[in-house]
Parts: structure tokens; C-alpha cells; sequence
């Protein structure tokens, strides 16, 4: 029987055998850890911990995904009531530009060299259970090491969404059921792939309720602006519905194309009505 012969992979602290699953040294910090063995790997638990360099298990990049992607609820509802408020001489809710921050030390900065580059040693991969709102999602991380401080803060959450709504994100690189955590405009810090479409869409229901959640708590603090918010819902559906009738050529009859201009032209008039009474 042919022998199995891997390549151990340099952590820095130890030397860590891919075949085995286990290091080849003894943990230089193994006195933190009298329970485990010297030659685990992440505490015998990488679901939840990783290890970058061979010296001690490190969930922060677990818990800083889970913190964005419960921040990013908040933001975006404060960014649709924003969208409300900007109309009137009344102040914005404050929302935080940070969601969420990675910790600036050398273990989570860009190594420099071509070949690092190509070995993948600028990127980190695991697989974790993402619990939020209640529920636990299945997932692969993978977290792109950054070389600048301001690269460093998470800002968006984003859920990817293929063609005509499809869950499938497909390129020459990667292929999955992606959410995008975001550094800034599309630059793309860490991606988390859920196992398939079925978890990617439970996942986004989750998170949308969730903010529906928050709109919900914004709007009884300012219930002046319910019945506005409401109508501009309603008119956004409104509105698509209308683009889409219109766009089909010989497919809606005018009286249909009638209605749904009959009804925005009222909605618009009933929003601008309640703008006026709130300035």
C-alpha cells in the first residue's frame, strides 16, 4: 500500500501536517492548555477556532462576521428611514460607519512576495456555524488578509444573488451561496459560503426580518413617520410593477397600464400630502 506523503505547511510557530490534521511540534504556548494535546489543532474544535501562525486557537474572525452581519441589520434600517428623513429638515439617525473591526496586528496583515500570493497564504479558510438572529447557518469563511488600517473595518453586509434571482455566484474564480463582507465600495474582505441555496436563502429571510425588526422598533419612536413610510413601500412596489407592465409591448392590455398608472398617480399625490403636513 502506497504510503501517504504530504507536505507540511509553515505556520511560523509550528509546522502543521495537512495528511495528519495535527502539528509536528510541541504548541509553544501549550501551558495555556493543559487539557488538550500539544499537537491539536485549533483545541480539537476548528468549527469555531482557527490558528494562523501555531500558537493558540483564534475565533476572532468568527466573531467579527457574526457582529457585522448583526450591525448590518441596524444600519440598514436606520439607511431606510434616512431615506424617509432626508426629505425633511429633521435629524438622521446616526449610523455607524464601522460595523465591525478586524484587529490591526501582523497575524491579520498581507504578506508580501509572489509566492505567497499563489501559495494562499494571504487568505484564510475554515468552515463555521454562523449563529445569528436565533439560528445557526453552515458555512465556509474565507478571509482575505489586508495590508492598510483602513482596509481593516467591515462597512457593509451584502448578500450575493446571481441572474433573474438565482442564489448561484459564479465567476473564473469562485462559485457558491455567497454574503460579502465589505471593506469599502465591492472590495471584499471576507466572503462567508453557505453549504447550499437552501441555507443562502434561509439566511437572507433571517437577516431581512431582522431589520424589518429594527424598522419596526425606528418607526415607533417616530410614528409621525409610519403611515410615510408605508405609502413610500407601497409606492415602490407600485412603481416597479408599473415598470414591468409597461416594458412588455402587446403582452398588458392599456386599461391594465391604466390602473397601475391610476394608482401611483394617487400614491405620489397622498406622499407628497403627508410631506407636506410633516415639514
Amino acid at each position: 500500500m502506497r504510503a501517504l506523503i504530504s507536505t507540511p505547511y509553515d505556520f511560523g510557530a509550528r509546522n502543521y501536517d495537512p495528511a495528519l490534521g495535527r502539528w509536528m511540534n510541541l504548541d509553544p504556548l501549550a501551558n495555556k492548555f493543559p487539557s488538550y494535546s500539544p499537537y491539536v489543532y485549533s483545541i480539537n474544535n476548528p468549527v469555531l477556532f482557527i490558528d494562523y501562525d501555531g500558537k493558540e486557537p483564534d475565533p476572532v474572525i468568527l466573531k467579527v462576521v457574526v457582529e457585522a452581519i448583526q450591525n448590518a441589520a441596524i444600519a440598514i434600517a436606520n439607511r431606510r428611514i434616512n431615506q424617509i428623513k432626508q426629505k425633511f429638515n429633521v435629524p438622521f439617525i446616526d449610523n455607524k460607519e464601522t460595523l465591525a473591526s478586524i484587529p490591526w496586528n501582523e497575524k491579520y496583515r498581507y504578506k508580501s512576495g509572489v509566492w505567497n500570493a499563489i501559495s494562499g497564504r494571504n487568505e484564510t479558510r475554515f468552515d463555521a456555524n454562523i449563529n445569528v438572529f436565533g439560528k445557526s447557518f453552515s458555512s465556509e469563511i474565507t478571509y482575505q488578509h489586508k495590508s492598510y488600517k483602513s482596509l481593516m473595518d467591515i462597512k457593509d453586509v451584502v448578500v450575493q444573488k446571481g441572474e433573474n434571482g438565482k442564489r448561484l455566484v459564479a465567476n473564473f474564480f469562485t462559485s457558491g451561496y455567497f454574503v460579502n463582507l465589505n471593506t469599502g465600495k465591492d472590495l471584499t474582505t471576507i466572503y462567508i459560503n453557505f453549504v447550499d441555496e437552501k441555507t443562502h436563502t434561509e439566511f437572507e429571510e433571517a437577516f431581512e426580518n431582522e431589520i424589518e425588526k429594527e424598522i419596526n422598533k425606528l418607526l415607533e419612536a417616530n410614528p409621525e413617520l409610519k403611515e410615510l413610510y408605508d405609502l413610500n413601500s407601497l409606492y415602490s412596489k407600485v412603481e416597479r410593477k408599473y415598470i414591468e407592465i409597461t416594458s412588455k409591448d402587446g403582452e398588458v392590455t392599456d386599461e391594465e397600464k391604466e390602473i397601475y398608472q391610476h394608482m401611483r398617480d394617487s400614491l405620489e399625490k397622498s406622499i407628497k400630502k403627508w410631506e407636506e403636513q410633516y415639514k
